[in-house]
């Protein structure tokens, strides 16, 4: 995704991570993780509106328009470095870390989604 104020990439993506203790997720769910990095390019206070980091503009997908989102769990069972929620970047600077997602153990996740303020997506394919 490249707009003109921001650009997201998600460089790779693990299936089935377990907790650095080695426990997993309860029956029935996998947890997945993905490397991430959101740059603000050129969002500024003029537009009035600032890119904040947040773990819910990430999701899961299939090809049965289902969408699974990011696990609420802490600490996180994602490898370093994670994603950090609720940073504020301003023009010029980028975030780059791991979120984990969760997802029915049935699933087979085909692509990774991102939505900027719930006003426009992208898509990336999993291979």
């Amino acid at each position: 995704m490249d707009l003109t104020v921001i650009k997201v990439t998600v460089s790779e993506y693990k299936k089935d991570i377990k907790d650095p203790d080695g426990s997993g997720p309860e029956a029935g769910t996998e947890w997945d993780s993905a490397l991430v990095r959101a740059c603000n390019v050129s969002l500024g206070e003029d537009d009035g509106r600032d890119l904040i980091t947040n773990y819910g503009v990430w999701n899961l997908a299939d090809d049965d328009d289902g969408s699974y989102g990011t696990l609420d769990l802490t600490p996180s069972p994602a490898p370093a470095p994670q994603w950090e929620s609720f940073t504020k970047l301003n023009p010029g600077k980028c975030q780059k870390g791991w979120v984990a997602l969760e997802r029915p153990e049935n699933v087979a996740p085909t692509t990774i989604t991102y939505s900027f303020n719930d006003e426009e997506q992208t898509r990336w394919a999993l291979s």
